[in-house]
């Protein structure tokens, strides 16, 4: 299970702390709103790289967030500032440039991240897509999509399926259409042979050497695919000429910071400006800085670029790879058109071929076709078991989300769900969206066994009844994870509406200033955890 133990937001001029999570079921709540819940809840989940949905007016890029966890008995903490990530666990601190290479490291050490195939490419899904498994936000969700970003609602079942080791979209058609193209070409040629062999009377199927009509055909068929394979080329260049460009500059970053001697018996270094012996290190498109003065944090800081450059050099291998087959099938299609089948040699020109090499070639050419069919067939049959295995979890998964709606509503006439998402035609709104994406949640937790802790913001919504809210907080309690809710109280429901339930840890939020969560008070507590990561705030 990955608990939440505490949170961390500011940047040295303000700042807030939450230290009063428990394992089980957390319920933030406050008289009255605009209390700095969904900041909270926000920064946890922009921490672990979620997309960010903060609201309007909270200028987010200018703070710093930490998070606290404890990943199956294992405590790490994880810094987000801008797109730097920082992971601070036993085996020491590891720092990453982006979001995507942040999810690699989650992928490997925390929980699994599978790739996808979208658009006919392999894609990883990284932590923008994966955090939705587990977090509702208060603004922008719909019952119909997702929150922004680069993936859809196919995408994300598609995820789930990866997960359960159900992925059924293929990299892309390109090796089935070969297969179809081949077949099509092998009747066309066995039938031309046939008639060849029978009395040479006949031309054969219609050529592009001799017809204007498929030449045209042919030729934007050929350029269709040209550009397709030239575009595939290109952006892998693109990516590796960037991939080449970060490994240098980590590169010089490591042989300078390898070769750095704060101290030596001929003297010590300095600063012109300000007269100052600590020397920092900020990573691109960051905000903070490290202190590297220290040799342990040095250290530290060396071994992680290290694992980057590792990192980043194998991706390169794989873009490597990637771009000599893509040049090998640019290769191919360049000089398709200049090998003939013995049809076109037999319509072109008035060649004769005795009966025998024409019964060979028949013969290799019916091997061929029957040996192309059984690869389409096996292909057929193996997706067509997929496709049951998928519609199968697809059921169970509704199932759960039909059993938490019932139960949540206390009625069994209500209209169960159909699909994980509604269509855009009938999006849920008001308690009936709360209770849906309440029941998603669930059904989520329960069938995926992801352990990732739930994050709900407003999780009683506006309509949402007394009576349906305890029977939800009921359904929770039954679940392993770790639940953090927020919540606005009615003034006549009062503090003790939580306070008094055993099943939860209440936590008042009703005296923060309005509108200003972030303050001075917590600035040294803020400061000490940022300095435990060597990071030097106010540079």
């Amino acid at each position: 299970m990955i608990r939440v133990k505490a949170a961390y937001i500011g940047n040295g001029i303000e700042s807030f702390v939450e230290r009063s999570l428990t394992d089980g079921i957390n319920v933030i709540y406050s008289i009255d709103n605009n209390k700095g819940k969904t900041v909270l809840m926000q920064g946890i989940m922009y921490a672990l790289g979620a997309v960010p949905t903060f609201p309007s007016g909270f200028q987010y890029r200018e703070y710093i967030y930490i998070v606290d966890l404890n990943v199956d008995g294992k405590d790490i903490s994880v810094l987000r500032s801008k797109n730097t990530f920082a992971v601070l666990a036993n085996d020491g601190l590891h720092t990453f440039e982006s979001e995507a290479s942040f999810s690699r490291y989650w992928s490997d050490s925390i929980r699994y991240l599978p790739s996808i195939v979208k658009k006919g490419r392999n894609t990883f899904v990284g932590l923008e897509l994966y955090t939705q498994i587990a977090f509702i936000p208060q603004d922008g969700k719909s019952s119909a999509k997702l929150l922004s970003g680069q993936f859809s609602k196919d995408d994300f079942c598609e995820m789930l399926y990866a997960i359960k080791g159900l992925d059924g979209r293929e990299l892309d058609t390109d090796g089935e259409e070969a297969l179809k193209k081949r077949r099509d070409e092998l009747k066309g040629r066995l039938k031309t042979l046939t008639k060849q062999a029978a009395f040479l009377n006949e031309r054969g199927t219609a050529l592009s050497m001799v017809s204007a009509t498929v030449d045209t055909r042919d030729m934007e068929e050929l350029l269709v695919d040209l550009e397709r394979v030239r575009k595939e080329v290109t952006d892998i260049r693109k990516k590796r000429s960037r991939l080449i460009d970060r490994l240098t500059k980590c590169q010089v970053t490591l042989d300078e910071l390898n070769s750095l001697k704060i101290e030596t018996k001929e003297g010590r270094l300095y600063c012109l400006e300000c007269g100052s012996d600590r020397i920092g290190y900020r990573m691109a498109d960051s905000g903070v800085m490290f202190d590297v003065t220290n040799s342990a944090m040095r250290f530290q800081i060396i071994g992680s670029l290290k694992e980057r450059i590792d990192a980043t050099r194998n991706e390169i291998d794989t873009l490597d790879q990637q771009l000599h087959k893509s040049q090998q099938n640019l290769a191919a299609l360049l000089t398709r058109d200049s090998e003939f089948s013995l049809a076109d040699i037999i319509a072109c020109k008035d060649d004769f071929l005795d009966s025998r090499e024409l019964e060979l070639e028949m013969q290799q050419t019916r091997q061929e076709l029957i040996e192309v069919k059984s690869a389409l067939e096996s292909k057929k049959s193996l997706s067509s078991e997929l496709r049951n295995q998928q519609h199968e979890f697809s059921d169970n998964l509704v199932s759960k989300m039909n059993y938490a709606q019932r139960y949540i509503s206390d009625n069994d006439q209500t209209t169960p769900y159909e699909a994980l998402f509604s269509t855009n035609a009938n999006v849920y709104s008001g308690s009936d969206e709360t209770i849906y994406f309440a029941s998603r949640q669930y059904a989520l937790a329960t069938t995926m066994d992801h352990g990732m802790p739930l994050l709900v913001d407003s999780f009683r919504g506006e309509d949402l009844s007394t009576v349906r809210e305890e029977r939800m907080l009921e359904l929770y309690s039954h679940l392993q994870n770790q639940m953090i809710f927020t919540t606005t109280v009615k003034k006549e429901e009062g503090r003790e509406k939580y306070e008094n339930d055993s099943r939860l840890n209440a936590i008042d939020y009703s005296e923060h200033e309005t509108d200003r969560i972030l303050c001075k008070s917590y600035n040294d507590e803020f400061a000490a955890k940022v300095g435990e990561f060597g990071i030097v705030l106010g540079v």
